[in-house]
């Protein structure tokens, strides 16, 4: 097999592309490292030295207090939030590939009349006060895992980006299906799903992300202590540490120190792990997803 010689311009221009990526990896990964290092630190090291990229004064006493203070609740509060996570970014996905495969096609009557109101809503909304209304009185879903679904099943951004993949499919390919018998179910379920799953990969990570990450529809909607996800309790715990710290003495501050800065960091790693878990497994999918998803519009 013939192997091709890169020129020296060629060579250095790799290198240079290497080189840059190379860069902004670090720095985008620089943020990350303090973090995981800080969440190890003491408290009084950080505050004394600052942050860095090796742990001051390696402990583990942060995650104790952690655990210490909300033990009994971190491990119900995940599955609250793993539960949310999962069947909303379902639902989400299922919702929004049905009405994106719908709107990508020609034949779907007043397709731009509805692509409209859709658009509408992304630039105009009824204001906090309605939407609360209709979540508390006319949907009933107040301390309901419900609660923390319905409010988020269809990003219109999200909606069409699904439907500029639906649209890089070949017409020919259904038309074809349609001839054959194959009905528009069939043909969703068969055919442009497993074609789509670039793009729905992409769409289902950041429908997951949106999920995993709020905390607001709990401080709105939830009372009851068992349904609290993950996110909600740290805010609530990093936000009685940070009062606790403010309302301290200064004697008692000599004495005993609250791990306020240190606590971010370690809320920080247990809030995003799950995702940095995931995403290895579907990265290969999210580049392919979102460029072709973003070419036509």
């Amino acid at each position: 097999m013939k192997t091709i010689k890169l020129s020296l311009v060629d060579r250095t221009f790799n290198w240079i592309v290497y080189g840059t990526v190379s860069v902004f990896m670090m720095i985008c990964l620089y943020p990350l490292i303090l973090m995981i290092s800080s969440s190890f630190s003491t408290e009084k090291e950080i505050i004394k030295l600052g942050y860095s990229v090796w742990p001051r004064g390696f402990t583990l006493d942060t995650y104790s207090y952690l655990f210490q203070s909300g033990g009994e609740w971190i491990m119900s509060s995940y599955m609250v939030s793993i539960f949310v996570t999962v069947a909303g970014t379902i639902g989400s996905m299922l919702i929004t590939a049905m009405l994106a495969y719908a709107l990508s096609s020609k034949k779907l009557k007043y397709r731009n009349s509805i692509s409209m109101y859709c658009y509408f809503t992304m630039l105009f909304n009824g204001g906090l006060v309605p939407w609360y209304i209709l979540i508390v009185n006319y949907y009933q879903l107040t301390n309901s895992l419900a609660a923390l679904i319905v409010p988020y099943l269809l990003n219109v951004f999200f909606l069409f980006v699904m439907r500029s993949y639906f649209d890089t499919i070949p017409e020919p390919l259904l038309e074809s299906a349609r001839i054959d018998g194959a009905t528009e179910i069939y043909i969703f379920a068969r055919i442009m799903i497993p074609i789509a799953m670039p793009g729905i990969a992409t769409i289902s990570l950041f429908y997951a992300i949106q999920y995993w990450n709020d905390w607001w529809l709990s401080l709105l909607f939830i009372r009851d202590d068992s349904l609290y996800p993950l996110q909600y309790r740290l805010y609530n715990l990093l936000s009685n540490t940070q009062a606790l710290a403010s309302n301290m003495s200064e004697s008692a501050a000599d004495k005993i120190a609250v791990p306020t800065v240190t606590v971010k960091a370690a809320i920080t790693m247990i809030t995003i792990a799950p995702i940095l878990l995931v995403f290895p497994f579907i990265q290969r999918f999210f580049v392919k997803g979102l460029m072709i998803g973003a070419v036509k519009g």
